[in-house]
């Protein structure tokens, strides 16, 4: 790519940030707040259980992360039914970056007006890309903030090493527990690469299907995610208590049935960063086939 293309891609970028600059002041208190929420919880925790060892930013990022354990086998026989524990607030910091997909493709002209003046289509998507991706990580940059926050304030340590009591203060399978030590790089990286692939996903299919329902589809993978344990649906790669740090790397035989292995966070890495390249390029079909306020192709 030229070196116009670049800086009409950036002129882009900028004109969409801005345009969007609100709701993403918006959204990012939003996630500060529920994040804060949640680590404070987990300080709580903590004082209750009586631990001497303070709470590190590893174990309170888990705290905002953690989403819930993996569905429990339902066998032939009637068992005893397991209340399901919906984790408002997982869910809110996971959803929140899909409302700045919405964002950024607005559809109220402002974008089209844009699309005339950048004068390249190429230019145009590649800079909504670049907004796209530089919302997305502010976002989960203010979410981090929050826990590093939470840490200083816990006299904690400013790693991403989880303790090994806090299986113990959080909802996970004891079952399939994995054994100490809990190492969250990994898993870090994994959310904020696979919040990139479905905002940018989101963003390629509001390009055929409009906003609104390329948001219900990405709202309903990310729900799906708390019924069913698979990597194919992108809320369980968010999910740390669904990870292979905390959950055994093979099946565990239950009564009713079999409890699955976790997902390894490093071979998960990799799909979804293809993902984000992939939704990256794929629209430019759409894009430099579509008619923008009934203009020629550019």
């Amino acid at each position: 790519m030229s070196g116009r293309l670049v800086w009409l891609a950036l002129r882009t970028a900028r004109a969409v940030l801005w345009s969007s600059r609100r709701e993403l002041a918006a959204v990012c208190v939003g996630g500060l707040v529920i994040s804060g929420v949640l680590c404070l919880s987990l300080a709580l925790r903590v004082q209750m259980a009586g631990v001497a060892t303070p709470p590190g930013m590893g174990d309170f990022w888990v705290s905002v992360m953690a989403g819930i354990s993996q569905p429990y086998p339902h066998g032939s026989q009637p068992t005893e039914m397991r209340p399901l524990n919906i984790p408002f607030g997982w869910l809110t910091v996971v959803l929140l970056p899909c409302v700045l997909s919405v964002t950024v493709a607005r559809e109220d002209g402002y974008l089209d007006a844009c699309l005339v003046a950048v004068g390249s289509r190429w230019s145009f998507w590649l800079g909504h890309v670049v907004a796209m991706v530089t919302e997305c990580l502010l976002y989960w940059g203010a979410v981090m903030a929050c826990c590093a926050v939470a840490t200083a304030l816990a006299n904690g340590g400013l790693t991403l090493q989880a303790s090994s009591w806090l299986p113990d203060l959080l909802p996970m399978e004891r079952a399939t527990l994995a054994e100490a030590p809990y190492d969250m790089g990994a898993g870090v990286a994994l959310a904020v690469v696979t919040s990139l692939a479905i905002c940018l996903g989101q963003l390629a299919l509001s390009q055929v299907t409009g906003v609104r329902v390329a948001f219900l589809v990405a709202v309903a993978l990310v729900t799906g995610s708390l019924f069913v344990m698979s990597s194919v649906l992108p809320g369980n790669l968010m999910m740390a208590a669904r990870s292979t740090v905390f959950t055994v790397a093979y099946p565990v035989e239950m009564r009713d049935g079999m409890l699955l292995p976790g997902i390894e966070a490093g071979q998960a890495l990799l799909p979804a960063a293809a993902s984000c390249l992939l939704f990256s390029l794929l629209p430019l079909v759409v894009v430099l086939r579509r008619d923008y306020l009934g203009g020629s192709r550019s």
